[in-house]
């Protein structure tokens, strides 16, 4: 009987207060949403729906921009036992209502206040921006605070936004009657928050395009293909001649341990001949990669440095190689203009 009273009470203050709002400015669409809004806000709270009822409240408030409904919000809260939300939205609607509260809201208000006060701790931050204040994903205002934020006892995820970036996170724990200070580290200097100097144009002069021309030129040296061909070409030299250290070391085994099978009177025996031909083998395949080796590390000196000089100059140069197979040679044939 007594909700029932309650539910009656609010719904004539709250047409009272929809009344209120019907002026000029207000369309008719805009007017039939904020009764929708009011009764299906009474009809879930009837339902025990306390989430969605303040839900609907809540919109209400954002689309009437009147703290009158803030009461409403206030007795959803305190019905699903959110005493810290249920504190926060009676203390919007006493402090901005004001005078105008009637006695009856008043008194049913300091009632459920005072008994949320002794069930929740608070939060105090510190903070002088004007950020975002965000409480295990729910928003709670703006800072600087009006006062310590109420929240129920146990952990809770502190975290201050702004334009969607995090500034700040921390993790609390909050007990019955008792206040947690935060306060935001100092930030840093940042190229946001350091104002540099202006700087004074410098006129353009010669010296300027000669530096400008010099930066050029060392762009193109770096570029230089004769230069790259050179380097490659002594490179695999390089490689080739270290294989025919390889053959030769192996060429001279193979000779050392023939003469030690060979009698110096009466020859070799049939039986050394495979020792003999890989022996003579080895010595080939040497000579070929001496040779070989040689001429291509000579061959990319020469390309590397020539390759220098002339994009040194700022020449423009062409490099071209082919490569070469014969039935008893092989080796690249290099072309280009210089």
């Amino acid at each position: 009987m007594k909700r029932c009273w309650a539910t009656i009470l609010y719904i004539i203050l709250g047409l009272q207060a929809l009344n209120a709002n019907a002026d000029d400015t207000v369309t008719d669409d805009k007017k039939e949403t904020m009764k929708k809004l009011y009764y299906d806000g009474i009809d879930l709270y009837e339902k025990q729906q306390y989430v969605a009822a303040a839900q609907a409240f809540r919109e209400l408030i954002e689309l009437s921009n009147r703290d009158a409904y803030y009461f409403n919000l206030a007795e959803c809260e305190y019905a699903r036992k959110r005493f810290d939300l249920a504190l926060e939205a009676f203390n919007i609607y006493l402090t901005n209502v004001g005078e105008k509260v009637a006695h009856q809201r008043r008194a049913r208000a300091e009632e459920i206040m005072k008994e949320a006060r002794t069930a929740v701790g608070y939060v105090n931050l510190e903070e002088t921006d004007s950020v975002a204040l965000w409480i295990d994903d729910e928003y709670r205002g703006d800072t600087p605070l009006r006062r310590p934020v109420a929240l129920l006892p146990g952990e809770h995820t502190v975290i201050l936004r702004q334009n969607a970036n995090e500034l700040f996170k921390t993790h609390i724990t909050v007990e019955p009657g008792k206040i947690v200070q935060v306060k935001r580290p100092a930030r840093p200097l940042s190229e946001e928050t350091i104002q540099p100097k202006p700087q004074l144009k410098a006129p353009v002069s010669k010296t300027n395009t000669n530096t400008d021309a010099m930066h050029a030129e060392r762009e193109t040296r770096k570029t230089s293909p004769l230069k790259n061909v050179g380097i490659v070409t002594a490179s695999i030299g390089g490689a080739v001649l270290i294989s025919a250290l390889v053959t030769g070391k192996l060429a001279l085994s193979k000779s050392s341990q023939l003469e030690d099978n060979c009698d110096g009177k009466k020859g070799c025996a049939q039986s050394n001949k495979d020792l003999y031909e890989t022996a003579d083998n080895l010595t080939s395949a040497t000579n070929v990669l001496l040779i070989t080796g040689g001429v291509l590390a000579i061959t990319g000196v020469i390309l590397a440095v020539a390759g220098h000089k002339r994009t040194k100059s700022g020449e423009k140069i062409s490099v071209g190689t082919t490569p070469i197979f014969g039935t008893a040679t092989m080796g690249v044939a290099f072309h280009g203009s210089f």
